[in-house]
């Protein structure tokens, strides 16, 4: 009677070292999966706080009359606002989908200084601060 060496199938070895490759391969992918979901989500809450900021920023279409950059206290424009004798009050748009602790401001500012403030363009600025410090900023000039 003749004993025949021919196995077929694979080793441990062989099994063992292909479930490692194989466990390499899907948690390098896991990783880069997570990775550009987090950076998905980051780059969709940029976008909806430049929305915000542009948004906020076009409320202002003309000069504010009582706006005076050159006085802290009015250099705030998300406050009630006189203007030609109403008052004018500004409403900052809603924030779902950036979280808590959401920062809304719009202010006014004089860039070529306080003397030539009444002939000059004023910058108005929208900026919407959320997340971890993270800021978006719109700015325009109004005659």
């Amino acid at each position: 009677m003749k004993v025949s060496n021919d196995s077929s199938g694979f080793t441990i070895i062989e099994v063992v070292v292909t479930l490692a490759v194989t466990a390499l391969f899907l948690t390098f992918f896991f990783q880069m999966y997570l990775a550009m979901e987090s950076q998905r989500i980051s780059v969709a809450r940029q976008a909806l706080a430049s929305d915000l900021a542009y948004s906020n920023l076009r409320k202002f279409t003309t000069r504010p009359a009582e706006a005076d950059p050159c006085d802290a206290a009015s250099m705030d424009l998300t406050g009630p606002l006189p203007n030609n004798g109403k008052d004018l009050t500004f409403i900052p748009e809603p924030t779902e989908g950036l979280g808590s602790g959401v920062g809304q401001t719009v202010r006014a500012f004089a860039p070529k200084g306080c003397a030539l403030f009444a002939s000059n363009p004023v910058k108005i600025e929208s900026t919407i601060t959320y997340g971890n410090g993270e800021k978006v900023v719109h700015a325009s000039y109004l005659n």
